[in-house]
């Protein structure tokens, strides 16, 4: 209710990923479900989440790549949402104003 919760989405999705072609089909459903409840929302928690997050973009690329593609296609992925983000936010002066202050002293967000 509050927003997304980062790593608890990248660990769903990464479970998903990695497991769901071993899993019970109703399992899978409940974690889909769940997926939809950490994700981000929005814009300001989509820029949070893959450009001001104190964790790594591995773990971002680990949830979102498949068995078939390469590490390092599934981060240039990564890298791609993250410029594109970057781009809808110069757009959306509210979001860039509350992200600026994180953005200029180096701190992260959670």
């Amino acid at each position: 209710k509050v927003g997304s919760w980062k790593e608890g989405w990248v660990a769903v999705r990464t479970t998903i990923g990695f497991d769901a072609s071993d899993m019970d089909p109703k399992l899978v459903s409940r974690l889909e479900a769940l997926e939809k409840l950490l994700a981000h929302n929005n814009l300001l928690e989509k820029a949070r989440i893959y450009a001001l997050s104190n964790d790594s973009s591995y773990d971002l690329a680990d949830s979102e790549g498949d068995e078939d593609e390469s590490p390092s296609d599934a981060w240039r992925r990564v890298e791609e949402t993250t410029k594109l983000i970057g781009k809808e936010v110069a757009r959306e002066e509210q979001v860039f104003k509350e992200l600026l202050p994180a953005a200029y002293s180096g701190q992260t967000c959670q």
